[in-house]
């Protein structure tokens, strides 16, 4: 008998299920991509009793841009994310994932998917259209 068979008929005997395939020969599991918000509590200004804005009109731009670059849903009329939805992730999450979208949302993993794509997109615009506006106001001191 070898060690192998030993091992196993203690587990056996142990109750101790194995599983069918070998864990040396499969994949390892995919990580969870998560990316840090650096937008958080930044987005939205309160105003009062209730009312938000958006203090910045180039991320507004953004928004509705990327939002309205998703496909429009084929089950009813319009798109399939909503622009007060990524508004509210970006603003209420310091870490963006489809598991915090779920959890926090209360979305199904597919639609997080989507929420999470759509904001991945929104912050790295949003860190592009601020280094050209730095490029923008640096270049007045070089003239």
């Amino acid at each position: 008998m070898s060690l192998a068979d030993f091992e196993a008929r203690m587990l056996k005997l142990k109750g101790i299920k194995l599983p069918a395939v070998s864990l040396i020969g499969t994949a390892p599991a995919k990580q969870a991509s998560v990316t840090t918000n650096p937008l958080v509590d930044k987005i939205l200004a309160d105003l009062g009793e209730g009312e938000e804005y958006i203090a910045d009109d180039a991320l507004d731009d953004i928004l509705v841009g990327i939002v309205r670059s998703f496909d429009v849903a084929e089950s009813h009329k319009g798109n399939k994310l909503n622009v007060a939805v990524v508004r509210s992730i970006l603003n209420k999450l310091p870490v963006i994932s489809t598991r915090a979208i779920t959890d926090n949302f209360g979305y199904k993993e597919s639609q997080a998917r989507h929420y999470t794509r759509a904001c991945r997109l929104v912050l790295q615009f949003k860190s592009r259209h601020d280094v050209r506006l730095s490029f923008k106001q640096l270049i007045k001191y070089v003239e």
